[in-house]
């Protein structure tokens, strides 16, 4: 049995550019972005052993 997860994580958010009287653009929230986040966590091999009984 293969157990498989899906983090997925996702943050979104608009802002539009302000402009001036002259209508230039004096911000520049249109192009900003997040860096690029860090990678998925690496999952651990999972072993098991059989065990025998005493009696």
């Amino acid at each position: 049995m293969e157990i498989v997860m899906f983090p997925f994580m996702q943050i979104v958010a608009n802002r539009a550019d302000t402009k001036d009287d002259n209508g230039e653009i004096i911000s520049n929230f249109e192009n900003l972005r997040l860096p690029i986040g860090p990678t998925s966590l690496k999952e651990k091999q999972l072993s098991s052993k059989k065990m025998e009984r005493k009696e």
